[in-house]
């Protein structure tokens, strides 16, 4: 599994894709990035444009759904859920983190607390995760994957911290995403599945979007029956199984639908 040795800069990174809505091309956007990104050292504007680039852009800007997206939605609740999921698609290191590491942590029964509530970070299975997930990188590679996946997730809600330097504790708490991010969440997992359609079962016992989105079950049956109301989603019965389908086959399909409503 690669490193993850760049800081995110959410700031930076929303520049870029508001940028990249606007500009005719990607060498456009590289020479906007260089003039344009308020840092002062021109090898830091270059390390951030490459950056997005790896994590967020396909050929074309204008078909990137997530460029799209910033450009014809204006809820900021949905646009940051669709960035996550932009950026856990692209860093394997911090999507494990979130989907084995942290969600888990929400649904572990502890000291009397109702599963989902607030739950303090377990430091030494996260550390104990990047170890295992870099076997074979040097430890100054793996000291600063931990900081920088750490840092990521603060800036990205789903940690926060609390205390001095050498005292740090990290908390999280289950999310309540938006339909729109839910369904954008779920319909990029399908499309790296190479489906459309699967199984009601798997999205509740095995899929990504839920452990990516922070979700509790509860939460999970209503996004699902809302999105399945506002058909986005439809409910197909084979074999006794019960599977849902898509009704928007890709990302940019669903977000150009958002754009004609």
């Amino acid at each position: 599994m690669k490193p993850y040795t760049h800081s995110l800069n959410l700031d930076a990174m929303e520049m870029l894709i508001e940028a990249a809505a606007e500009l005719p091309d990607t060498a456009s956007l590289r020479q906007w990035a260089l003039e344009n990104l308020p840092h002062p050292s021109l090898a830091t504007r270059k390390t951030l444009y490459r950056n997005f680039e790896r994590r967020f852009l396909d050929e074309d800007p204008k078909n990137t759904p997530l460029i799209l997206l910033y450009k014809i939605i204006d809820d900021r609740r949905t646009k940051q859920e669709a960035l996550l999921i932009e950026l856990l698609r692209a860093e394997p290191l911090l999507d494990g983190l979130v989907c084995d590491v942290l969600y888990p942590t929400l649904l572990e029964p502890s000291a009397g607390l109702f599963a989902g509530s607030e739950r303090e970070l377990d430091l030494a299975k996260y550390d104990a995760y990047v170890e295992n997930a870099l076997q074979g990188k040097n430890a100054s590679t793996i000291k600063g994957s931990r900081t920088k996946t750490r840092s990521s997730l603060v800036e990205l809600g789903l940690l926060w911290r609390e205390g001095s330097e050498k005292d740090r504790r990290y908390y999280l708490e289950p999310k309540e995403p938006t339909l729109r991010g839910f369904i954008y969440a779920l319909t990029r997992e399908f499309e790296d599945l190479g489906d459309r359609k699967r199984s009601k079962r798997f999205v509740f016992e095995e899929a990504k979007t839920p452990r990516r989105l922070l979700m509790l079950p509860d939460t999970l049956e209503y996004l699902v029956s809302r999105a399945i109301g506002e058909q986005y989603l439809d409910e197909e019965s084979f074999a006794g199984e019960i599977y849902l389908r898509l009704k928007y086959p890709t990302a940019l399909d669903l977000v150009r639908s958002w754009g004609e409503r």
